[in-house]
C-alpha cells in the first residue's frame, strides 16, 4: 500500500537558555562556532585511536564515533532553526555530488551505488551552502540506511518553471501511515542509533530556503523524498504532479 505524507511547517518557537545574559554578548552563531571547534578536536582524538589501542574493547570506539555524530546533530538542529543563513548563487547538481562524497564510505559499506539523472545544464539556487549541503546529506543517508545491500539510491533533479525538483529514491523497506506521520519529530526515530532529528534538520533547513518537502512509502518498496526548491530565472516546463 502506497503512503504520502506533506511535511508541514514547524511552529517556531525561542530558545530558552539558561544563565547567558540578555545583552546578547553570547549569540547562537557563536555557540554553535564553539561547539563545532571543540567537537573537531573530539574527532581528531578519535581518529588518532589506533585499532591496537581498543583491541581489547572495541566498542569504544565505536561509542565515541556515535557520541561525537548525535552531538553534531543536537548543534545542528540547534544552527538550522536560529542561525542566519547566508544565501548565494550556487549549483544544486554540485552541492548534491558533494554530500555523495561525503557518504562514499557508508554507501560502500553497505552495498549501496548512487544514480543520477540530472539535467545538462546547471540549475542555480540562492541557498546556504552549509546549511543546504547538510539538509541534502542527511535525506541521502536516510535514503542508504533504508536501502537493502547491493541495492541502487536514485536522485533525480528536474528543473521546472519557478522551481526545481529533487527526489531520492531507496528501495528499502518503506513506511506505514503511522511512522509517516511522526516523520520529522525530534527524537522520535525507528533507528537504533538515530537521534531523530536529520529528517527534521533538512526539514527546517529546506523551508528556510522557501522550499517544501514530501515522502511518499511503499511498504516493501521503498521510499521517495520529494523536495522543491525556488530556481533563479527558472526557464523549464511545469513539473508533473508524483503520485
Amino acid at each position: 500500500m502506497l503512503y504520502a505524507h506533506t511535511i508541514m511547517p514547524p511552529v517556531s518557537q525561542p530558545v530558552p537558555v539558561e544563565g547567558l545574559p540578555p545583552t546578547g554578548t553570547l549569540t547562537p552563531s557563536m555557540l554553535v562556532h564553539e561547539t563545532r571547534n571543540y567537537l573537531d578536536v573530539f574527532d581528531r582524538e578519535i581518529e588518532n585511536l589506533t585499532v591496537e589501542s581498543v583491541q581489547d574493547d572495541e566498542s569504544t570506539w565505536r561509542v565515541l564515533r556515535l557520541a561525537s555524530q548525535n552531538i553534531r546533530e543536537l548543534v545542528d538542529a540547534f544552527a538550522a532553526g536560529c542561525t542566519p543563513p547566508c544565501f548565494k548563487m550556487v549549483n544544486l547538481q554540485e552541492i548534491i555530488f558533494e554530500q555523495v562524497i561525503l557518504l562514499e564510505r557508508l554507501a560502500t559499506d553497505r552495498r549501496v551505488r548512487f544514480d543520477f539523472d540530472f539535467p545538462i545544464d546547471p540549475v542555480q539556487v540562492s541557498a546556504d551552502t552549509r546549511t543546504l549541503g547538510k539538509a541534502f546529506k542527511n535525506l541521502l543517508k536516510n535514503a542508504v540506511e533504508s536501502s537493502q545491500n547491493a541495492s541502487i539510491v536514485t536522485v533525480r533533479v528536474t528543473p521546472c518553471l519557478t522551481t526545481a525538483r529533487i527526489i531520492i529514491s531507496d528501495t528499502g523497506c518503506g513506511m506505514d501511515a503511522d511512522a509517516l506521520a511522526l516523520l520529522g519529530t525530534p527524537f522520535h526515530t525507528t533507528k537504533p542509533e538515530g537521534t531523530g532529528l536529520g529528517f527534521h534538520i533538512a526539514q527546517t533547513v529546506i523551508e528556510r530556503h522557501g522550499g517544501t518537502i514530501r515522502v511518499v512509502s511503499n511498504i516493501s518498496r521503498g521510499t521517495r523524498c520529494i523536495v522543491s526548491l525556488p530556481v533563479l530565472n527558472g526557464s523549464g516546463p511545469a513539473c508533473p504532479g508524483i503520485h
